[in-house]
């Protein structure tokens, strides 16, 4: 019996497995890639990450103009992955000087890297310009420190402006950077006022148009508001002779699956009758006749006319038929990649001399790894059984795993 928490982590006969490797398996033989101790770390997919990326090159690839993947280095800037993610032909975005270093280490040519942020220290913006990355324009005192960077070096720079276009992402307010009172970009109301800076300076050359809607995004369609926008702007300046606008970096993430809980904990994990309970009552079924099966499947349990084992197999194929028909019949719809570039693949059919960068983070890596501990012990609470592991020990500077790169012996 097997079913599946994304395409390359799953659990089979009661085991969670990273591809085709046990998870256990991995925590026997972590020690010989030097981690000591071998728990916690995180493990991750190689296949799933590079499934990810393809999924967003397939979608890219319908548009009829030409396009760069940017990953966001904030969502992790683990240097094996970047390294992963670089050779994939993919760009990156940071956001600090220690993350431009991490860039540096992983590979990443100067030019292939964006330096963004609405807070970038001088010194940053200066091995930035040195370096010859492209830079984000967040405000009017950004632009004057850029400016000052570039004269003091006697460097040109190209440079993207960001935008406010004060589009409601509906998500969290704390990960919704798009609307009006939002601390990033210069909101349209203001951008005049950037715009006679940048055409009054000598040193910054205007190359691209910047906005970002927010993170964990499920409704599409404020992509194609922020890309109407963006493309209104390039216009307008474009008649004002800045002609050298050919980037459109929409960013903005999308939401990944964080409400099928269920699939995080294996019924072969529980291991009381209390806990066997707990999993039926809080399932929370949109359909009579599954709930009926599972009354069906406990009352014979309790009747002893199944064995343990077979429960937990049962309960592992009900709830996961419970936990599609929800993802099917409710609001809780998981966007893709190609429901992304969908929603403003009409509005790019005309456009010419343009490049579109898009800017995903979790939804390249929020599936691809999970986090491998031991357990320390476990105490109850209420209904719930809270699982204690060892900390992660601050000084220290845990690797990568990849399944690839542990075998069982």
């Amino acid at each position: 019996m097997a079913y599946r928490i994304s395409n390359q982590f799953h659990f089979k006969d009661g085991y969670l497995f990273c591809e085709d490797v046990r998870v256990t398996d991995l925590a026997a033989n972590v020690e010989r890639c030097g981690v000591t101790p071998p728990s916690p770390l995180f493990v991750y997919s190689k296949s799933q990450l590079l499934e990810n990326i393809q999924a967003y090159r397939k979608a890219l690839a319908t548009l009829s103009v030409p396009s760069v993947i940017n990953y966001s280095m904030k969502a992790n800037a683990n240097v094996s992955l970047l390294k992963l993610i670089r050779g994939q032909g993919c760009c990156t975005t940071l956001v600090s000087g220690l993350e431009l270093e991490f860039g540096r280490v992983a590979g990443f040519h100067p030019q292939r890297m964006m330096f963004n942020g609405n807070g970038k220290t001088r010194a940053d913006v200066e091995k930035a310009v040195r370096l010859g990355c492209l830079v984000n324009v967040d405000s009017d005192f950004d632009c004057r420190k850029i400016d000052a960077v570039c004269q003091q070096l006697g460097t040109k720079t190209s440079v993207l402006l960001r935008v406010n276009p004060d589009v409601d992402p509906k998500v969290h307010p704390y990960v919704s950077t798009g609307l009006a009172g939002s601390k990033f970009g210069v909101c349209v109301d203001d951008v005049d006022q950037v715009v006679k800076m940048l055409s009054e300076s000598s040193y910054l050359h205007l190359v691209g148009l910047h906005c970002h809607v927010g993170s964990t995004v499920r409704d599409v369609s404020v992509f194609r508001s922020c890309l109407q926008t963006l493309l209104d702007l390039r216009r307008s300046l474009q008649q004002r002779g800045f002609t050298d606008i050919r980037y459109i970096n929409l960013g903005g993430g999308l939401m990944i699956d964080y409400e099928t809980h269920a699939d995080r904990t294996h019924p072969a994990r529980l291991d009381t009758d209390e806990e066997l309970k707990a999993i039926h009552s809080q399932i929370d079924s949109h359909d009579s006749h599954v709930q009926s099966q599972l009354n069906s499947v406990f009352d014979d349990y309790k009747a002893e006319k199944m064995a343990r084992s077979q429960l937990l197999q049962r309960l592992a194929s009900i709830t996961q038929s419970t936990w599609k028909w929800n993802r099917q019949h409710t609001s809780l719809e998981i966007p893709t990649p190609a429901d992304l570039i969908g929603s403003i693949r009409p509005l790019l059919t005309n456009e010419k001399d343009l490049t579109l960068i898009v800017e995903p983070g979790r939804s390249l890596l929020g599936n691809t790894a999970i986090l491998m501990t031991s357990v320390l012990g476990s105490k109850k609470a209420g209904l719930k059984r809270i699982v204690c592991y060892p900390k992660f020990k601050k000084a220290a500077v845990w690797p990568c795993l990849m399944s690839e790169h542990i075998v069982p012996t």
